[in-house]
Parts: structure tokens; sequence; C-alpha cells
């Protein structure tokens, strides 16, 4: 999610229009008291110290806004109750044209960016990444097999397929609803990193068929040694690696 989607790869030279990110989901495969959480913290160490980083940013950010806004909310109140006055209409129509300027000026509330999370529905990622997380986020899950068993569940195909969407980058992807209204995102990217009990996610293997599918955009490492369920092999070229 440090480069996300920054970084474009074509990994054919022989089809130009073929372009895919390097956005991948890891699963960590070990035994239960096998000092699982400390290797899954490690990891993930270098990413929560930019988010921490960038939540200590908006943090400062929000509290001038709301200086700001209040400063605002004072000046804008001031004009609004000068038009209630017993004024000739040249005059009113002076302060209604420097009340319409003024709330132009208005306050833009900081957005956070998010880079890493535990948890977060569907709508919610979409709206992150349609905001400020435009690169991409890493939802991490301490136990993968709870978040595969919810795509499993009689009415959930359509989880699977948004999973399976999110983690190959899905190109200007939107989303339109009565509640939140339109998302549009041009480069939705979800990384799914979380850790497996070897038990687990055989049963996961045998039992889901539908789930195997979901399976194979992951990397399995066993430790520190990884395992790449998908064993192509590509040739790749980076076209393109815009700047911050």
């Amino acid at each position: 999610m440090v480069t996300g989607t920054r970084i474009v790869i074509n990994p054919d030279p022989l089809k130009p229009n073929w372009f895919e990110y390097p956005i991948r989901s890891v699963a960590l495969v070990m035994d239960i008291s096998s000092n699982k959480t400390a290797v899954f913290r490690t990891g993930f160490a270098p990413l929560e110290k930019i988010q921490t980083s960038k939540n200590k940013n908006f943090n400062e950010l929000i509290k001038q806004y709301e200086i700001d806004q209040k400063i605002f909310d004072k000046k804008e109140q001031g004009l609004s109750n000068l038009l209630k006055r017993n004024l000739d209409m040249f005059k009113k129509q002076e302060i209604e044209d420097e009340l319409r300027n003024f709330l132009t000026l208005a306050p833009k509330e900081p957005q956070k960016q998010i880079l890493i999370t535990n948890r977060a529905t569907p709508k919610k990622l979409i709206s992150m990444c349609a905001s400020r997380s435009d690169r991409g986020i890493l939802l991490k899950s301490d136990e993968l097999f709870g978040l595969i068993a919810q795509t499993e569940k009689l009415g959930s195909e359509g989880l699977r397929e948004f999973y399976t969407e999110a983690m190959t980058v899905a190109r200007n992807y939107s989303s339109h609803t009565i509640g939140r209204g339109s998302d549009v995102v041009e480069n939705f990217a979800l990384s799914i990193v979380g850790c497996f009990q070897p038990s687990k996610l055989k049963k996961c293997c045998k039992t889901w068929k539908a789930a195997i599918k979901m399976m194979v955009f992951f990397s399995v490492s066993c430790g520190f040694s990884p395992i790449h369920l998908v064993l192509r092999v590509l040739r790749v070229q980076i076209i393109q690696n815009t700047k911050d």
C-alpha cells in the first residue's frame, strides 16, 4: 500500500493494453503457539508507522479546521443578522453579495487517509478509496478463515466477487446507493493480509470450492519461506511510476 496504484506493470510487452498493479494479498500459515502474532506484527510495523504519522497529521489539521470553522460561523452569523435589520434596498443587496462571496471561503474539512484497517464494510472501503485513500487499502485479519467463511454464506456471493475484484484492482469502480450517494474510484485496490492455521487452510481448500477461486490471489507464507499459489512467471516491465 506504500506504492499502491502508483506503479503499473505490463506483464507482456506484446499486449500493450494489459496492465496490472503490484497489489498483493498474503496469507501467513503457521501452527498455534509458533509465535505467529510476532511475525504478523513485524511485517505490519513499517506500514503502521506511516499510518500513525498520517493520523497525527490529520489530528492537527482537524483541530485547526474546528478553530477556523468557529470563526467562519460567527462571521456568517453576523452578516445574516445584518440582513434581518430594516435596511434600504441597496445596502441589503451589498450585504447579500458580501455574504454570498464569504460563503465560498468556507473552511474545507480535512480527509483522513487510511492505509490500513482491521475491519470495514464493502461500502465503507469504497467510500475511503474514493476520498483520500485512492492508492488502495490494506485489510488485515488475524484469522483469515473467518473472513473467507463470510463469503461462503448463502446470499453472500456478491461479497466474494467484491473482494476478488478489489484484490485484482478494479478500474473506474463506481458504487451508487440511496444512503451514501455515488462514489467513483479510478483504481479500486484492496490488499488482504492475515493468518491461517494449517488445518483450517486445508479445510478451506477441501470444503469450499468457490473459496479456492479467491485464494489463488493470495501468496502463502509458511513462516519466512514464501510459497506462491500462482506459479505462472510473469515477465515484468514497469511502464509507469508516478510521483507522490
